[in-house]
Parts: C-alpha cells; sequence; structure tokens
C-alpha cells in the first residue's frame, strides 16, 4: 500500500488491511516542505527515516485486529492502520 508524505502530511491518513494477512506498507517523501521526514508507529516501536524520493517499505503484523497509529517525529502529521 503506497504512502505520500508531503506538505500536506501523508495521504492516505488510513490504511484498511484484512486481519492474518500480509501487509507492508511504501512511504514515499515527495517533498522538502514538511516535517514528515520519518515515519513513527509508537506502539510498534518502529522509526523509519524517508529519505526524499526513495520508497522505504514497512512490514507490519495484522494478526490481530487493532488500530496501529503512525505520525511524523514530531506527531505533527498522523494516520491510522485498521486491522479488521
Amino acid at each position: 500500500m503506497p504512502i505520500t508524505a508531503d506538505e500536506k502530511g501523508f495521504t492516505p491518513t488510513e490504511v484498511y488491511a484484512p486481519k492474518g494477512a500480509p501487509l507492508t506498507l511504501l512511504f514515499t517523501r515527495t517533498s522538502d516542505n514538511t516535517c514528515a521526514d520519518e515515519v513513527v508507529f509508537p506502539e510498534l516501536k518502529i522509526r523509519r527515516p524517508l529519505p526524499l524520493h526513495e520508497t522505504v517499505a514497512v512490514a507490519l503484523p495484522t494478526e490481530v485486529a487493532h488500530t496501529y497509529k503512525f505520525q511524523c517525529g514530531m506527531a505533527m502529521w498522523q494516520g491510522n492502520i485498521v486491522v479488521k
């Protein structure tokens, strides 16, 4: 699932995934005019830098139905991964 990080934050801000199915998010930062130069999943203790115009893959667990929050390093831009 591709997610863009730019001056408007993350797009899309909500992603739905089926429980038990593999899930890899593909983050691409397309602008320097954003604080979203990294993505953080606080609950999962995942933090990945987002180099400009490079795609960064983040694999997430889907064994349990749950909503995981993701955000930029400053928590200004946020989104959710909903596992159902």
